[in-house]
């Protein structure tokens, strides 16, 4: 681990001078898709177009815009051959959307954010390096920013999620990855065959698979779990990744981004149905590629499951009727149809030490965070990210 964090410090500080010795620059593909985004299409394509890393394509498949949209790009299109502008009739479901741009690129390496998002301004050359220097990776990792929209191209740091720089086993990561839900490991920069190949798995296997409960089915159509199952599929052809902090995604929250809501807090229904389709969508992750993490992943979202519940008890609805709403016995039961005795043992005995951690937790976040978000807000808004000292988005 520490070797991997070193062979990438060395890298970071050789630059762009990194390209002079080689004879050629892989193309990569951003690709992205639209509907009625015409605030931020200019946004997307100005931090796109202004990579430090000359050798990229920018793909936009729009799904029927009936605003200004499909002007912006047509006129972008048409001046500048790097961006390239499809116009589909009508929407289609998200997992479709990111197959269909997966398709349409031709770069080696692709990455796709959404339309109201951007990368830094490094984010490709420092993905590309990070590929040369190891061929044999499954992809890059980036530093995961989330800001929040407090006016138009104006923001305010929300979050970040990242690990040290190095490289990573895949093994550390199916640890890892149901304890902490990595979704914006969607986010990386990979091989655009690996990304197909993910992509028509989750279509395959998770739209339109025949053992999925149909109102399951209906949130994968929306997106549901495409961000954790993508690269844990790629994984499955390799044996490590990079998590490089010398890239920054930015991810933009906002009320246009959220695509489906399941509102799980309200009742014991609610929560326990949350985390079994969270546990359906895991299960066909591990179970058929990863037998020996199943166990520990059906553990951990069974006590996650019932720890969240009690917190939410107090928290929304301190009243007999949080366990009385119909149905409750039957999702109880199918969350817990697959698991041992010793598995239902391990749940019960860690669901309260886990209680008191995450009040603690809680406790913590609450008495530093403002010293630590103002010290945030300042080290993300620079040039760099595409931002000025105020917050404003700026090329």
């Amino acid at each position: 681990m520490r070797e991997g964090a070193a062979i990438l410090s060395r890298a970071e500080n050789s630059g762009n001078a990194f390209y002079m010795n080689e004879p050629t620059m892989p193309l990569v593909s951003i690709c992205t898709s639209t509907f009625n985004a015409e605030r931020f299409v200019r946004r997307f394509l100005a931090s796109s177009l202004n990579q430090t890393y000359p050798n990229i394509e920018v793909v936009i498949v729009d799904y029927g815009s009936s605003d200004g949209s499909e002007a912006i790009l047509t006129e972008h299109a048409s001046r500048d051959p790097r961006v390239r502008y499809f116009r589909r009739p009508y929407e289609r479901p998200i997992a479709e959307k990111f197959a269909e741009a997966f398709q349409l690129a031709r770069g080696e390496f692709v990455i796709i954010p959404g339309i109201d998002d951007w990368l830094a301004r490094d984010y490709i050359a420092n993905a590309v390096r990070g590929f040369s220097l190891h061929p044999d990776v499954a992809g890059i990792i980036p530093r995961f920013v989330s800001l929040l929209e407090i006016s138009h191209n104006t923001f305010q740091f929300h979050d970040e999620h990242t690990f040290p720089s190095g490289v990573y086993s895949t093994g550390w990561f199916l640890r890892r990855l149901y304890r902490y839900c990595l979704s914006f490991t969607f986010y990386a920069l990979v091989r655009r065959q690996d990304a197909i190949d993910a992509m028509e798995y989750f279509l395959r296997n998770y739209c339109n698979g025949m053992s999925v409960p149909p109102e399951l089915r209906t949130l994968y159509v929306k997106g549901f779990a495409v961000d954790i199952e993508f690269f844990a599929k790629i994984l499955t052809r390799y044996k490590c990744f990079i998590w490089d902090n010398s890239l920054t995604f930015i991810k933009i929250i906002h009320a246009h981004n959220v695509t489906y809501d399941l509102k799980p807090f309200s009742s014991f229904l609610g929560n326990i149905q949350y985390y079994y389709y969270l546990m359906l969508s895991y299960r066909y992750i591990y179970k058929p590629e990863w037998n020996r993490f199943y166990s520990g992943m059906k553990i951990r979202l069974g006590m996650e499951a019932l720890a969240t519940s009690v917190i939410n008890f107090f928290r929304y609805n301190p009243h007999s009727s949080f366990f009385r709403v119909p149905g409750t016995k039957k999702q109880v039961s199918d969350f817990f149809w697959d698991f041992s005795v010793f598995e239902i043992a391990a749940v019960i005995a860690l669901v309260i030490p886990r209680i008191v951690l995450r009040s603690f937790e809680f406790v913590i976040r609450r008495l530093t965070k403002r010293s630590t978000f103002a010290k945030e807000e300042v080290c993300e808004f620079t040039a760099a990210n595409f931002l000025d000292a105020n917050g404003r988005f700026n090329t």
